[in-house]
Protein backbone atom coordinates (compact mmCIF):
# COMPACT_ATOMS: atom_id res chain seq x y z
CA UNK A 1 0.00 0.00 0.00
CA UNK A 2 0.88 3.64 -0.68
CA UNK A 3 2.60 5.31 2.47
CA UNK A 4 3.42 9.00 2.36
CA UNK A 5 5.97 11.07 4.62
CA UNK A 6 4.68 14.52 4.68
CA UNK A 7 6.41 17.36 5.58
CA UNK A 8 5.13 21.11 6.75
CA UNK A 9 5.99 23.60 8.98
CA UNK A 10 4.27 24.06 12.22
CA UNK A 11 1.53 26.85 11.94
CA UNK A 12 -0.14 28.54 14.28
CA UNK A 13 -4.06 29.75 14.17
CA UNK A 14 -6.37 32.38 15.90
CA UNK A 15 -10.32 31.92 16.29
CA UNK A 16 -11.99 35.00 17.41
CA UNK A 17 -10.56 36.24 20.03
CA UNK A 18 -9.43 32.99 21.44
CA UNK A 19 -5.54 32.62 22.19
CA UNK A 20 -3.30 31.07 19.40
CA UNK A 21 -2.65 27.32 19.08
CA UNK A 22 0.35 25.64 17.72
CA UNK A 23 -0.05 22.80 15.06
CA UNK A 24 2.72 20.29 14.64
CA UNK A 25 3.96 19.09 11.55
CA UNK A 26 2.17 16.31 10.06
CA UNK A 27 3.75 12.29 10.48
CA UNK A 28 4.10 9.13 8.34
CA UNK A 29 1.32 7.68 8.41
CA UNK A 30 -0.12 3.92 6.84
CA UNK A 31 -3.16 3.59 5.33
CA UNK A 32 -6.05 1.23 7.32
CA UNK A 33 -6.12 -2.42 6.13
CA UNK A 34 -7.72 -2.43 2.33
CA UNK A 35 -7.80 1.66 2.34
CA UNK A 36 -7.29 2.97 -1.21
CA UNK A 37 -5.02 6.06 -0.23
CA UNK A 38 -5.78 9.59 -1.50
CA UNK A 39 -2.32 11.31 -2.92
CA UNK A 40 -4.76 14.65 -3.01
CA UNK A 41 -5.54 14.42 0.27
CA UNK A 42 -2.11 13.96 1.67
CA UNK A 43 -1.88 17.63 1.78
CA UNK A 44 -4.70 18.11 4.43
CA UNK A 45 -2.25 16.01 6.69
CA UNK A 46 -1.29 18.65 9.00
CA UNK A 47 -0.55 17.20 12.51
CA UNK A 48 -1.69 17.94 15.81
CA UNK A 49 -3.90 16.77 18.70
CA UNK A 50 -7.61 15.80 17.87
CA UNK A 51 -9.75 19.34 17.84
CA UNK A 52 -11.63 18.71 21.63
CA UNK A 53 -13.96 21.97 20.88
CA UNK A 54 -15.91 23.68 18.90
CA UNK A 55 -13.55 26.37 19.14
CA UNK A 56 -10.76 23.78 17.94
CA UNK A 57 -12.44 22.33 15.17
CA UNK A 58 -12.09 25.45 13.77
CA UNK A 59 -8.49 26.70 14.31
CA UNK A 60 -7.63 23.30 12.28
CA UNK A 61 -9.87 24.01 9.93
CA UNK A 62 -7.80 27.54 9.74
CA UNK A 63 -4.61 25.46 9.79
CA UNK A 64 -5.80 23.82 6.36
CA UNK A 65 -4.88 24.36 2.73
CA UNK A 66 -7.74 26.06 1.38
CA UNK A 67 -9.83 25.40 0.02
CA UNK A 68 -11.33 22.55 2.54
CA UNK A 69 -13.48 19.69 1.97
CA UNK A 70 -15.60 18.14 4.41
CA UNK A 71 -13.12 14.76 3.26
CA UNK A 72 -9.53 16.96 3.76
CA UNK A 73 -10.77 17.96 7.42
CA UNK A 74 -11.60 14.61 8.34
CA UNK A 75 -8.13 12.95 6.58
CA UNK A 76 -6.38 15.94 8.84
CA UNK A 77 -7.50 13.78 11.86
CA UNK A 78 -4.39 12.16 13.96
CA UNK A 79 -5.09 8.73 14.23
CA UNK A 80 -5.94 5.82 15.51
CA UNK A 81 -9.79 7.45 14.18
CA UNK A 82 -12.14 6.19 16.85
CA UNK A 83 -16.16 5.87 15.21
CA UNK A 84 -19.49 5.01 15.22
CA UNK A 85 -21.41 4.49 11.52
CA UNK A 86 -25.14 4.49 11.11
CA UNK A 87 -27.53 4.66 8.22
CA UNK A 88 -30.34 6.38 9.89
CA UNK A 89 -31.76 8.96 8.21
CA UNK A 90 -33.78 10.70 10.93
CA UNK A 91 -31.28 14.04 11.08
CA UNK A 92 -30.98 17.43 10.00
CA UNK A 93 -27.54 15.53 8.91
CA UNK A 94 -29.21 12.04 7.52
CA UNK A 95 -26.83 9.09 6.04
CA UNK A 96 -26.80 9.08 2.21
CA UNK A 97 -27.91 6.05 1.88
CA UNK A 98 -27.38 2.16 3.22
CA UNK A 99 -23.95 2.03 1.60
CA UNK A 100 -23.46 5.73 2.45
CA UNK A 101 -23.41 5.90 6.35
CA UNK A 102 -23.43 8.60 8.56
CA UNK A 103 -19.99 8.70 10.58
CA UNK A 104 -19.52 9.83 13.95
CA UNK A 105 -15.81 10.27 15.13
CA UNK A 106 -14.86 10.83 19.25
CA UNK A 107 -12.48 12.91 20.29
CA UNK A 108 -11.52 13.42 23.93
CA UNK A 109 -14.21 16.19 24.68
CA UNK A 110 -16.29 16.15 21.20
CA UNK A 111 -18.58 14.04 18.76
CA UNK A 112 -18.05 14.88 14.85
CA UNK A 113 -20.00 13.67 12.25
CA UNK A 114 -19.59 13.36 8.08
CA UNK A 115 -21.25 11.60 5.98
CA UNK A 116 -19.97 9.51 3.05
CA UNK A 117 -22.56 11.02 0.34
CA UNK A 118 -25.77 12.13 -0.09
CA UNK A 119 -27.20 15.54 0.78
CA UNK A 120 -25.29 15.98 3.82
CA UNK A 121 -21.62 15.43 2.21
CA UNK A 122 -20.91 19.02 2.78
CA UNK A 123 -21.62 19.09 6.22
CA UNK A 124 -19.43 18.77 9.77
CA UNK A 125 -21.58 18.15 12.60
CA UNK A 126 -20.30 19.45 15.96
CA UNK A 127 -21.07 18.15 19.74
CA UNK A 128 -18.99 19.60 22.02
CA UNK A 129 -19.56 17.81 25.71
CA UNK A 130 -20.41 20.22 28.56
CA UNK A 131 -21.70 18.00 30.79
CA UNK A 132 -21.89 14.34 30.36
CA UNK A 133 -25.13 13.82 28.33
CA UNK A 134 -25.17 17.40 27.16
CA UNK A 135 -23.55 19.07 23.92
CA UNK A 136 -23.17 22.04 22.42
CA UNK A 137 -24.54 21.95 18.73
CA UNK A 138 -22.82 23.39 15.95
CA UNK A 139 -21.90 23.22 11.86
CA UNK A 140 -19.85 23.95 9.60
CA UNK A 141 -20.31 23.72 5.06
CA UNK A 142 -17.50 23.22 2.93
CA UNK A 143 -15.94 23.64 0.97
CA UNK A 144 -14.35 26.86 3.07
CA UNK A 145 -12.45 29.13 1.01
CA UNK A 146 -11.25 31.67 3.46
CA UNK A 147 -10.11 31.47 6.94
CA UNK A 148 -13.90 31.22 9.44
CA UNK A 149 -14.53 32.69 12.67
CA UNK A 150 -17.02 31.57 15.72
CA UNK A 151 -19.48 32.72 13.36
CA UNK A 152 -19.50 30.34 10.90
CA UNK A 153 -20.02 27.60 13.39
CA UNK A 154 -23.04 28.65 14.66
CA UNK A 155 -25.19 30.87 11.56
CA UNK A 156 -25.84 28.03 9.67
CA UNK A 157 -28.38 26.25 12.13
CA UNK A 158 -31.99 27.49 11.32
CA UNK A 159 -33.20 29.79 13.84
CA UNK A 160 -37.07 29.56 15.16
CA UNK A 161 -38.21 31.85 17.13
CA UNK A 162 -37.63 29.92 20.17
CA UNK A 163 -35.02 26.47 19.21
CA UNK A 164 -32.80 25.73 16.31
CA UNK A 165 -32.93 23.28 13.85
CA UNK A 166 -31.02 20.92 16.52
CA UNK A 167 -33.32 21.49 18.89
CA UNK A 168 -36.38 19.63 17.20
CA UNK A 169 -34.78 16.66 17.73
CA UNK A 170 -32.56 17.25 20.96
CA UNK A 171 -34.41 18.80 23.65
CA UNK A 172 -33.96 20.61 26.66
CA UNK A 173 -31.95 23.84 24.47
CA UNK A 174 -30.38 26.02 26.43
CA UNK A 175 -28.21 29.08 25.81
CA UNK A 176 -24.51 29.17 25.69
CA UNK A 177 -21.93 32.09 26.44
CA UNK A 178 -19.71 31.11 23.38
CA UNK A 179 -21.21 33.12 21.22
CA UNK A 180 -24.59 35.09 20.69
CA UNK A 181 -26.17 31.63 18.53
CA UNK A 182 -24.86 28.68 20.51
CA UNK A 183 -27.03 26.49 22.25
CA UNK A 184 -26.79 23.57 23.75
CA UNK A 185 -28.98 20.58 23.96
CA UNK A 186 -29.86 16.94 24.89
CA UNK A 187 -26.99 14.50 22.76
CA UNK A 188 -28.21 11.34 22.09
CA UNK A 189 -26.52 8.07 20.24
CA UNK A 190 -28.63 6.08 16.94
CA UNK A 191 -30.52 3.25 18.16
CA UNK A 192 -28.95 -0.43 17.65
CA UNK A 193 -30.88 -1.44 14.82
CA UNK A 194 -29.26 1.95 12.49
CA UNK A 195 -25.92 0.63 13.41
CA UNK A 196 -23.19 -0.44 10.60
CA UNK A 197 -20.59 -2.48 11.86
CA UNK A 198 -16.39 -1.05 11.37
CA UNK A 199 -15.73 -4.29 9.32
CA UNK A 200 -18.89 -2.85 7.08
CA UNK A 201 -17.64 0.47 6.76
CA UNK A 202 -14.22 -1.02 6.13
CA UNK A 203 -15.25 -2.83 3.01
CA UNK A 204 -17.44 -0.06 1.43
CA UNK A 205 -14.35 1.78 1.82
CA UNK A 206 -12.25 -0.89 0.07
CA UNK A 207 -15.08 -1.42 -2.87
CA UNK A 208 -15.21 2.18 -3.97
CA UNK A 209 -13.43 2.43 -7.36
CA UNK A 210 -12.25 5.63 -7.75
CA UNK A 211 -12.18 5.70 -11.60
CA UNK A 212 -16.17 5.36 -11.22
CA UNK A 213 -16.94 7.47 -8.50
CA UNK A 214 -13.96 9.42 -7.36
CA UNK A 215 -15.85 11.83 -4.94
CA UNK A 216 -17.24 9.61 -2.72
CA UNK A 217 -14.26 7.52 -2.73
CA UNK A 218 -11.97 10.56 -1.58
CA UNK A 219 -14.57 10.82 1.43
CA UNK A 220 -14.18 7.11 1.96
CA UNK A 221 -10.02 7.58 1.73
CA UNK A 222 -10.60 10.43 4.52
CA UNK A 223 -11.50 7.88 7.09
CA UNK A 224 -9.53 4.78 6.49
CA UNK A 225 -6.31 6.53 4.31
CA UNK A 226 -4.43 7.72 6.55
CA UNK A 227 -3.99 5.36 9.32
CA UNK A 228 -5.84 2.73 11.86
CA UNK A 229 -9.67 2.97 12.56
CA UNK A 230 -11.44 1.87 15.31
CA UNK A 231 -14.86 1.18 17.25
CA UNK A 232 -15.78 4.38 19.12
CA UNK A 233 -18.33 4.39 22.24
CA UNK A 234 -20.59 6.35 23.10
CA UNK A 235 -20.84 7.90 26.74
CA UNK A 236 -23.17 5.52 28.76
CA UNK A 237 -25.09 8.95 29.48
CA UNK A 238 -26.38 9.29 26.64
CA UNK A 239 -30.14 8.28 25.59
CA UNK A 240 -31.00 6.35 22.44
CA UNK A 241 -32.61 8.44 19.28
CA UNK A 242 -36.61 7.81 19.99
CA UNK A 243 -37.11 7.85 16.26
Amino acid sequence: MARALLLASALTVTVGCGPARSVEPPVKVTPDAGAWFDEDLARCRIGGAAPRTVDEVIARINALPMPVSAPCFTASLPRPLSLVATTSRFSAQPAGGPDDPRLFIFTPGALLSVVIGGKAKDLLEIGELVTDNRTLKAEIVFPVAAPITRDAAYAHLDYAPTITSCGLCHTGEEVHPAHPLARTSIAFRPVARTLMSLDRARALSAACDPAVERERCVAWASVFGFGEVVPGTFPAAFADFIK
